[in-house]
């Protein structure tokens, strides 16, 4: 069964202190309230740094003034020192409640968002949220919209054992591209960078991520091409051997500092190079997914403008949908939620389906549960709609809310396709075209341009025919 859709568009904001809001969902119709936002810009930025730091130490010995100290306190975010000190355990879904009495405030708001709570409630349906934001609304979008929890702590995207969606969108005052034609395979480009990431990590992040798409390798709809150490003469070169990718994953670092939001990647002499928001989105902006398991790719400061994110200005370029962290995302939580993620996505989970999925897995993982309202999906549509990078299967829309078992689309398009079933990797200085596994590779370019060495190795029962060295 579908989710009951829910839609709060934020309409006048210029500075105001109050700003209107529109709900709109089939069970309710069209309603109108007033959002008073739960904290100034400054105590906004305070707040989503105790969040960020919940993600590696609650302490937080020396990390806070005194006088920080006392604001957190005074929002019931800071524990005195009888209770342990620091930053509280519950810390998130403080913050939601906080988020939530705003959000409620208005009689208008509290009875649209309780009748539909209430009937997705009593139909067992889960609820899909969509968030609309006007591009200069900046600390709205910053807001931890994820973490909302009602009064008695339960979060609104978890609540009543269904796994509910929540979606971003940006309200530009720019035409739309056309949606992506599906197509298969899908085109899948990794980017690993070494740069800060212990080798142990990047391979363990590596086999659960080949674990989850081995059904889409072995069915042949997807290919797959990997630049591990991955420099930027490295990511160009990619893209043009490898052009128009369905699907850009990132497994690194991240930071969003003094309002400028950066990628790490390897620097040629083996360090590192930080590549800006502005660049990402030239590369980046004409992909399907991105998908960026990387601190801070959807962090937002109320001081500076909403395209100095990653996420918002990646989904303003033209990606169809980014999904990103809103804070600094932890080791194991990145590496679980990948899994998760690419095998929801493989069974025919639509994109929203798969992130509440992922939500819910952290939550209960985690015994912390700290990291569950880190992940932010961003969709550029002008209404609210599914996001599919693969045929819908028939079940999605009733599955159940544990890691969906690997199904076969019926409905995918008979068209064969010469993809590889494992990776076509390639790691500079040295070109690497491996088939595994039964595979077919065909029309494959090499160049010569700054690679030392190619290699073009097949096993297996596997065959890669049409190598052309350029």
């Amino acid at each position: 069964m579908p989710p009951v859709d829910l839609s709060l568009t934020f309409l006048a904001h210029a500075d105001a202190p109050t700003t209107l809001l529109r709900w709109e969902s089939p069970v309710i119709g069209v309603r109108q309230s007033h959002f008073t936002p739960p904290f100034t810009p400054t105590v906004l930025a305070l707040v989503l740094r105790a969040l960020d730091q919940s993600q590696t130490s609650r302490t937080a010995l020396g990390v806070f003034t005194s006088a920080e100290q006392q604001h957190l306190a005074q929002l019931g975010l800071w524990q005195a020192e009888a209770d342990g000190g620091g930053l509280p355990a519950d810390l998130a879904v403080r913050v939601g409640q906080h988020l939530f009495r705003a959000v409620t405030a208005d009689p208008q708001a509290a009875m649209a968002l309780a009748s539909v709570r209430d009937y997705a409630s009593h139909m067992n349906l889960p609820l899909a949220l969509h968030l609309r934001f006007p591009p200069r609304a900046v600390d709205l979008a910053a807001l931890p919209w994820e973490t909302l929890s009602d009064q008695d702590g339960i979060a609104l995207l978890l609540g009543h054992g269904r796994a509910a969606a929540c979606t971003r969108y940006l309200d530009l005052e720019r035409a739309l591209p056309p949606p992506p034609v599906r197509r298969l395979p899908l085109r899948v480009l990794v980017i690993s960078p070494h740069a800060g990431i212990p080798t142990a990590t990047r391979i363990a992040e590596q086999h659960v991520r080949w674990q989850a798409w081995e059904p889409l390798l072995k069915s042949r709809r997807i290919v797959v091409h990997e630049i591990s150490p991955a420099t930027r003469e490295q990511l160009l070169h990619a893209l043009s051997i490898f052009p128009a990718p369905d699907i850009v994953h990132y497994y690194g670092h991240g930071r969003y500092q003094d309002g400028k939001a950066a990628l790490l990647l390897d620097a040629p002499d083996g360090g590192e190079d930080w590549l800006g928001v502005q660049a990402c989105a030239a590369l980046l902006g004409q992909v399907r997914l991105l998908v960026l398991f990387a601190c801070q790719g959807a962090s937002l400061n109320p001081a500076h403008n909403m395209l100095s994110s990653l996420a918002p200005a990646l989904s303003a370029a033209g990606v169809q949908a980014v999904l990103a962290m809103q804070v600094a995302v932890r080791v194991h939580a990145a590496t679980r939620a990948s899994s998760v993620l690419y095998r929801a996505l493989a069974s025919g989970w639509s994109m929203q389906q798969a992130t509440a999925l992922v939500r819910q897995t952290l939550y209960i993982h985690e015994p912390d549960q700290a990291s569950w309202y880190v992940p932010v999906l961003y969709v550029r549509a002008s209404t609210p709609q599914p996001v599919y990078l693969l045929p819908p299967a028939p079940a999605a829309a009733n599955a159940e809310t544990h890691a969906p078992a690997m199904l076969d689309t019926p409905d995918a398009p008979p068209t064969p396709a010469p993809a590889a079933s494992r990776p076509i990797r390639w790691q500079a200085p040295r070109q690497q075209i491996i088939a595994r596994q039964r595979s077919q590779i065909a029309g494959v370019r090499l160049t010569a341009s700054g690679v030392a060495e190619q290699l073009v190795e097949a096993s297996d029962n596997s065959q890669i025919s049409d190598v052309q060295a350029q």
